[in-house]
């Protein structure tokens, strides 16, 4: 009867033991990465068409079209309607997560994936001066 006591209390040291050390390694192995902006254009990554600089610097009646263009560069577009000309700009924004992790020989992983959309299109009189916009943002 001692013994069978004995070799219980081996094996459950042996168990917890072992139980410790797996859940050591197992939080080890776990790795979080950060959002990347992946496959997006350059023009995209470094953009200053954003919600927050479209209302710092357009005012409507005010920013003329070389301010316009200093500040967001040439449009995607530009087309001609009567005296009006209207300029867009189209950008698009990839993000990517990408999570890993593993217990002893299992290794997972999976793999997030999202899309910013933004759209400003710019009317302008025929002074040049933007009278009108539009900003759009989706988030896919």
């Amino acid at each position: 009867m001692k013994e069978q006591i004995m070799w219980i209390q081996i094996l459950l040291r042996t168990v917890i033991a072992t139980l410790i050390l797996i859940s050591f390694i197992g939080c080890a192995g776990f790795s979080n990465s950060e959002f990347d902006r992946g496959a997006g254009s350059a023009d995209a990554r470094q953009s200053n068409l954003t919600p927050g600089m479209v209302k710092l610097k357009i005012e409507k009646g005010q920013t003329t079209q070389a301010e316009v263009l200093e500040v967001f560069g040439p449009p995607d577009q530009t087309t001609h309607r009567n005296d009006i000309q209207i300029f867009t700009y189209d950008k698009i924004s990839n993000y990517m997560r990408a999570d890993r992790g593993g217990l002893l020989f299992y290794e997972a992983g999976s793999i997030r994936s999202s899309s910013v959309s933004i759209m400003l299109i710019l009317y302008f009189d025929s002074n040049d001066i933007v009278y009108d916009y539009r900003l759009d943002q989706i988030k896919y």
